[in-house]
């Protein structure tokens, strides 16, 4: 079992980013954000593998936990390694987080391919994910919910909303956030 590949990004794709390795070859691995890539930059990436009969699929992650979260949806009957990956596309791995600590059926639901199993989805990742519950803390969730909808990038505003103080309003912590988001 591979735990991960560290190489250049030499080619992005929709889905997928294919890594050079020792300048010696390339493998093709599917990602759930390939923006979060820049060409001709080294990455580690987190690898789960499918091996088929006919061919071997690489999935990838910057973030071991966002690998963790994917193989626990692979364990729920019905989902597969392409269903997970676009739940993770989708959503992306701090808002997954969010929608399930929340229980957020409704925003699964409209995820091609989930429909009625959202409901299996909260149920089964809240059990299996207590580690990931412990490592991710949402104090606030409304100015989560609220930066997503306005289009922020979920992973940006989870980051900038750890970094915020106890003492705050939900309004005070709403503009601190965009700003810190806007200033990187």
């Amino acid at each position: 079992m591979i735990e991960y590949l560290k190489g250049k990004v030499i080619f992005k794709n929709i889905k997928s980013v294919t890594l050079e390795i020792f300048d010696q070859f390339a493998l093709n691995i599917f990602v759930t954000n390939e923006n979060a890539f820049k060409l001709n930059e080294s990455y580690q990436i987190y690898i789960w593998e499918n091996i088929l009969e006919d061919e071997i699929n690489l999935y990838g992650f910057l973030d071991k936990t966002e690998r963790e979260v994917f193989v626990n949806l692979l364990k729920i009957q019905g989902i597969g390694p392409k269903t997970s990956l676009n739940i993770l596309r989708k959503n992306n791995f701090s808002n997954l987080v969010f929608l399930i600590k929340n229980e957020k059926y409704q925003e699964l639901e409209k995820i091609k391919g989930i429909g009625s199993k959202a409901t299996l989805i909260i149920n089964e990742l809240s059990k299996k994910m207590p580690k990931i519950n412990e490592k991710i803390n949402f104090n606030y969730p409304d100015v989560y919910y609220a930066l997503c909808s306005l289009g922020y990038d979920s992973n940006k505003i989870f980051k900038a909303l750890q970094k915020m103080p106890n003492n705050l309003t939900e309004q005070e912590i709403f503009k601190k956030a965009v700003e810190i988001i806007k200033n990187g």
